[in-house]
């Protein structure tokens, strides 16, 4: 752990604070500030980086309140910037957000080295200092429950979507060409990575579903185009609508390095379905 002075910047109140680097062979570098009322903040996409998120100021702005958040002067390679901070209620709404499996293992982390070193050096002293581990989880479990409550609109949402999906979707699509409507899929990567996880087999020229797929997520067409060699061509079903795009809001599905880190979650135009064919 490296102890600093830094002259930090909270709600527009500049003072003198103690800035403490946590490391972590897992997480890497985790950077707390304290504020003058001895609160602790953290630097809010370091904390998004260290939980996975791929689109750091997305998460951050869906996650995390605007009352959890505040700005901080940082020194970075372009020079002194004002970066966002999150306090501990916003650090949890991440932890609790997150997707990454070891989103609990960074709040142990937190939770029982982190904090308790900051109250033993002297910050987070003014009200905070004295809360047992059981008032601290508390208070996360409190932000867990609306981490929770968003979780299942958010499975409303998947559930209504992958409905518009299933019963719009029409015969003949190839895999590549139904990923095509799904925001940020590397389609030309798609058939090769699903081929990775065993759903389909690659052949030398096109992939056909594994056995456990045929007939149900995908059918497959073939042909012999020389004596003794076959093309493949695989289809999508409703039910393999459903599972791709699972897989898609996931995170399972090869991404292009460009994608904006937004999913597809409306229901397909007319126009797109016959863009498909």
């Amino acid at each position: 752990m490296k102890v600093e002075d830094n002259q930090l910047q909270l709600d527009s109140v500049n003072s003198t604070s103690l800035t403490e680097v946590f490391s972590n062979p897992l997480f890497g570098d985790l950077t707390v500030l304290t504020d003058n009322a001895g609160l602790p903040w953290f630097f809010a996409n370091d904390v998004a980086s260290s939980l996975g998120y791929k689109n750091a100021r997305d998460a951050i702005r869906k996650h995390v309140d605007s009352e959890d958040k505040s700005v901080a002067n940082r020194d970075t390679l372009g020079g002194d910037q004002q970066v966002t901070t999150i306090n501990e209620s916003g650090l949890y709404a991440l932890i609790f957000s997150s997707k990454l499996p070891n989103a609990k293992a960074f709040k142990r982390w937190v939770t029982t080295e982190v904090l308790p070193s900051i109250r033993k050096h002297g910050g987070y002293t003014h009200g905070q200092s004295e809360l047992s581990p059981e008032e601290l989880m508390a208070k996360a479990l409190l932000v867990a429950q609306s981490a929770i409550q968003e979780k299942e609109l958010e499975n409303a949402r998947l559930s209504s979507a992958i409905e518009d999906l299933s019963a719009q979707l029409a015969t003949g699509v190839t895999i590549p060409s139904f990923c095509m409507q799904l925001n940020g899929v590397n389609t030309q990567d798609v058939q090769s990575s699903l081929a990775s996880i065993g759903v389909l087999i690659a052949e030398k020229h096109g992939f056909r579903p594994s056995s456990a797929y045929r007939n149900t997520s995908f059918t497959c067409s073939s042909y012999e185009y020389q004596p003794g060699k076959r093309s493949y061509k695989t289809l999508v079903t409703p039910k393999g609508a459903e599972f791709l795009y699972r897989l898609y809001r996931k995170d399972k599905l090869p991404m292009r390095k460009d994608w904006n880190g937004s999913y597809t979650t409306s229901q397909l135009t007319q126009e797109q379905l016959k863009s498909l064919h």
